[in-house]
């Protein structure tokens, strides 16, 4: 004859088994379910971002810096201390790529996406504004003037040299 507390043990047994895989697989599912929302989330930032780029304010800013390409530090130092509009635009890229540079910095926003869709525009507002900005970091005596965008091209640098197939 089968004991009965015998098969009430190995119903309890039984029991916590279930119990505990149950848990685990919840734990796992919820894990899945976080990383989709973060993803999702940061897909979203950086569409919001992105979006910026339709804002007939940043176009004209940009257009702005387009006509005085080729100019010495000097000239753009000049340019940035008597022309408001062109001061306006200058202030509204560096702003923008700063919070960029934050973003990538902190984990928020993966420089891969920079990459995909933002190279040629990062690469030229670096070139163009960088030497003036380091420059003017020193006159200013604010170190940290755009240290978050040097920062932003120097891992954007870093990444397309391991991914030769983005083209710059």
């Amino acid at each position: 004859m089968v004991d009965l507390g015998l098969i009430l043990s190995f119903i309890q047994v039984f029991g916590i088994i279930v119990g505990i895989a149950y848990y685990i697989m919840n734990i796992q599912n919820n894990q899945r379910n976080q990383q989709l929302q973060l993803e999702t989330r940061q897909t979203q930032l950086f569409m919001d971002l992105y979006r910026i780029f339709s804002d007939k304010d940043y176009y004209t800013a940009w257009d702005t810096f387009q006509d005085n390409k080729g100019k010495s530090v000097d000239e753009l130092k000049k340019l940035y201390s008597n022309d408001p509009d062109f001061r306006g635009g200058v202030i509204k890229w560096v702003w923008y790529f700063e919070g960029l540079g934050v973003l990538v910095r902190e984990g928020l926003l993966d420089i891969r996406l920079i990459a995909l869709l933002m190279t040629g525009l990062l690469k030229q507002w670096w070139e163009f504004w960088g030497p003036v900005a380091k420059e003017l970091s020193i006159e200013w005596n604010w170190p940290r003037y755009v240290v978050e965008t040097e920062y932003l091209y120097n891992e954007l640098m870093k990444y397309l040299e391991k991914h030769q197939e983005i083209k710059a």
